[in-house]
């Protein structure tokens, strides 16, 4: 009445066996042995699931394999796509976050003059990699190949992450000022405009108009910088025009 053993496998101190006749079990059934320094646990795997799982173990040599195969199976492939989003939505939160500021949030006059979209897509690697691998491989065709430049597909990718992301926080909108911008200065209608912004591509143009007072009021204060230095300049030489009238005399 005992177990007929079909397969045995010990993978570290992780053993599986698979049964192939049990007169106690019907169909087939895992037993999972798994051996601590004060004791040993054994369970038997009867879900389908969960023994697909054990077998990428047992017959696969490399973590990859291990991969592929549970990401065939229906069920674990959903699963970990579900885990997979989880883990989207947080690095994008975090991204969103004041307390590191993106560089979407940055939308003082210097900033909204150039765009580095290299800056950009290195902020998402290194902050939210899921977000730029998921529009990579949406954006690029080739994103597989060998020859594949990835900085060709850079202000693509930059923009539409730029526009989910503004989507999910408001506050991240420094690529939508700057179309909004160019939008306005390029004699935009204003009906046009609104139209872009609901459609997720530039800012209000009420923001516009507070936006483009504040470039005046910069403008402004650097003119009058430029123009209070011109006059100290000014003052200066007349102040010396003395000395300077002696020197010659001099001479």
């Amino acid at each position: 009445m005992g177990l007929e053993t079909h397969d045995r496998v010990l993978v570290g101190n992780l053993r599986f066996r698979l049964f192939n006749n049990d007169q106690r079990l019907t169909g087939q059934r895992i037993q999972i042995v798994v051996k601590y320094d004060s004791q040993i646990k054994t369970k038997i795997v009867s879900n389908e699931d969960m023994q697909s799982m054990c077998k990428a173990v047992v017959g696969n040599r490399n973590l990859e394999s291990v991969v592929k195969k549970l990401y065939k199976n229906t069920t674990m492939k959903c699963k970990l796509q579900k885990l997979v989003v989880k883990d989207l939505a947080t690095q994008c939160q975090q991204l969103c976050s004041k307390k590191a500021p993106s560089l979407l949030r940055k939308t003082t006059p210097e900033d909204l003059l150039h765009i580095n979209w290299k800056n950009l897509i290195s902020e998402w690697k290194q902050r939210t990699p899921l977000l730029y691998d998921v529009l990579e491989a949406i954006a690029a065709k080739d994103y597989a190949q060998t020859k594949y430049d990835p900085e060709v597909h850079h202000a693509v990718i930059g923009f539409h992450g730029a526009g989910l992301l503004h989507e999910r926080n408001q506050n991240m909108s420094r690529v939508h000022y700057a179309i909004g911008m160019l939008l306005d200065h390029g004699g935009t209608k204003n009906e046009t405009i609104s139209i872009m912004h609901k459609i997720g591509c530039s800012v209000t143009t009420t923001s516009i108009h507070n936006k483009k007072k504040q470039l005046v009021l910069k403008h402004a204060d650097i003119h009058g910088e430029m123009f209070s230095k011109q006059v100290i300049q000014v003052e200066e030489k007349k102040a010396d025009l003395p000395n300077i009238l002696q020197r010659k005399e001099c001479q």
